[in-house]
């Protein structure tokens, strides 16, 4: 079970200035174990399984998303991980290490429960989130599309390289499937004025 915490005790700037995107499986560890459906998502609940790897196989404290979201029986769904005051420990992870550059630190965190070197990410998908979070996040923060990226789009020149030379264990896999000109044509059609 998770511990719930209070965000005044370590709350950080109230701005967000990006949303990273990710599938699901870029957050399996090395070394650990997951059903290997739920890496690949589609036509079944992961988030119950994602939440108890995070806190039973891997011990952790707090989930390392803000939001995850996946397709359950007929239509997506999203869910509510951290609160947006609270650094993700995955982001964290990747920019002590130069996976990512700094500047995305502080970054609000969106894991997608599908698997995108596999399959072309679902246009209800694109459709859902813009209308359901993005639209909302960028009304109230005052971003812009440019500011909703991609994991694979901001991954340092020399990625691969500090990964391996770092201690950490993930997995991260580029997305050929992800889309991301029809994401932002999507985002315009729901932007909240």
């Amino acid at each position: 079970m998770y511990k719930i915490h209070n965000y005044k005790k370590n709350k950080r700037d109230n701005r967000i200035d990006h949303i990273i995107l990710t599938q699901a499986k870029n957050l399996y560890q090395k070394g650990t174990y997951l059903q290997p459906d739920n890496m690949l998502g589609s036509y079944h609940y992961t988030w119950g399984d994602w939440q108890s790897y995070f806190y039973e196989e891997l011990k952790l404290k707090r989930l390392p998303m803000h939001y995850y979201t996946e397709l359950v029986d007929q239509d997506y769904v999203i869910y509510k991980g951290l609160n947006k005051y609270t650094r993700s420990k995955f982001l964290q992870d990747l920019v002590k290490h130069h996976v990512i550059p700094y500047k995305y630190l502080d970054s609000l965190l969106v894991v997608i429960g599908e698997d995108y070197t596999v399959d072309p990410m679902d246009k209800r998908m694109y459709n859902h989130l813009s209308d359901k979070l993005f639209s909302e996040i960028m009304y109230y923060n005052d971003i812009n599309y440019n500011q909703i990226i991609y994991l694979d789009d901001i991954l340092t020149r020399d990625w691969k390289q500090m990964l391996k030379n770092s201690p950490l264990e993930y997995q991260i896999e580029p997305a050929k499937f992800f889309d991301p000109h029809y994401m932002y044509i999507q985002m315009k059609d729901y932007k909240k004025h």
